[in-house]
């Protein structure tokens, strides 16, 4: 995930296909078995990109963390499958 870059000056087409792609990233994360064992392993995925446009991101996936919309309902606390790098 960290090759995906995020950029103002990208293309909207290249931030949106990017976009997908991280969501669809911390989806498998949260919820693929493959997934969790890789993260086990390597740690959390590292999202990388403009500071502005990491800040948002961040403020969006934090967002849904406080709605418990990020896990399968479970007892367990929610720990993020990504890091946002500054």
């Amino acid at each position: 995930m960290r090759e995906l870059k995020l950029d103002p000056k990208m293309p909207a087409h290249e931030i949106t296909a990017n976009l997908r792609r991280i969501f669809s990233g911390i989806v498998a994360g949260n919820i693929k078995e493959e997934a969790i064992r890789q993260i086990e392993a390597k740690g959390p995925f590292e999202i990388e990109g403009d500071a502005l446009m990491m800040k948002n991101l961040d403020l969006l996936l934090d967002s849904f963390c406080q709605d418990q919309r990020m896990k399968l309902p479970t007892e367990k606390e929610y720990l993020p499958c990504y890091r946002i790098l500054p």
